[in-house]
């Protein structure tokens, strides 16, 4: 017996048999995975929707400036739509069934739709409001839900990061934003 027919007929032993055919996840997983994919799914229709309403500056350019945003927001929502089908093929029992804890905590589940709820007024304030400010309001709500302690700090890294934004997208590439001046 060489070593690779050894060691996979060891791991057999360790877990008691045969390896199961059948992948079998907890119920709150399934659900869980569900649920993000369908958002994602969504998420991604809306991106395509709201990117295909940037306005272009070079009529004669082979490629708008609303190509990356469109092929990003297809990509999101077909790879969403994917694992949304992948799940619900894939079986689940109880958790206590497969011996494991639930897997969602309350408070966890509230910041991850605070991040997309942040999101989403971002994308509606966009239009409305200077990139610069919507971009700083949308950085500063991100470090807060991502626990980074709420002063002076926070605003700096948030200004910092939206002014960099706005210095590679309008300057560097051209990209004509709310606000920027080439609207």
């Amino acid at each position: 017996m060489d070593n690779d027919t050894a060691d996979t007929a060891g791991q057999e032993k360790a877990q008691g048999g045969n390896a199961q055919p059948d992948h079998v996840i907890p119920q709150d997983e399934r659900l869980g995975t569900l649920i993000f994919a369908a958002v994602l799914t969504l998420f991604g229709l809306f991106w395509i929707y709201a990117s295909s309403d940037l306005p272009s500056r070079q009529q004669t350019a082979y490629l708008s400036q609303g190509f990356l945003p469109i092929t990003a927001g297809i990509l999101l929502a077909a790879l969403a739509a994917l694992l949304f089908i992948s799940t619900w093929l894939t079986k689940s029992k109880p958790p206590a069934e497969l011996g494991k804890e639930p897997l969602f905590e309350a408070k966890a589940e509230a910041r991850g739709a605070a991040v997309f709820a942040a999101l989403l007024v971002y994308i509606l304030i966009l239009p409305h409001i200077h990139y610069l400010i919507s971009t700083f309001l949308l950085m500063a709500a991100g470090l807060y839900l991502a626990r980074e302690r709420f002063g002076l700090r926070l605003f700096l890294i948030a200004a910092a990061m939206a002014g960099i934004f706005f210095l590679v997208f309008v300057w560097g590439l051209g990209v004509p934003l709310p606000g920027s001046g080439y609207e």
